[in-house]
C-alpha cells in the first residue's frame, strides 16, 4: 500500500481571489471547485511573493495491486 500524500496547493493571490468587498470572486471560487472543496476550507498564506489562497489535499495511497496494474503495462 502506498502512503497518504499531503500536499499544499498555491492558488491565486489574495487581492485577485476577493472582491472589493471582501467575499470570494471567480477566481477563489474556481480553485476550490478545481480542488472540489468548498471555499471555505481555503486559507491564506504568505508567500515571499504575497499573499496566497491555499489548500491542503490529501492524496490516499493506493494499494500496490492497483500501482503495479498501472506499471506493468507499460514496462
Amino acid at each position: 500500500m502506498q502512503k497518504d500524500l499531503r500536499e499544499e496547493r498555491l492558488g491565486p493571490p489574495k487581492k485577485v481571489a476577493f472582491n472589493a468587498e471582501g467575499k470570494p470572486a471567480s477566481a477563489g471560487l474556481g480553485f476550490a471547485k478545481n480542488l472540489g472543496i468548498p471555499f471555505e476550507q481555503l486559507k491564506i498564506v504568505e508567500t515571499p511573493r504575497g499573499e496566497y489562497l491555499a489548500a491542503e489535499v490529501l492524496q490516499k495511497g493506493k494499494p500496490a495491486a492497483e500501482v503495479l496494474a498501472e506499471i506493468i503495462p507499460r514496462w
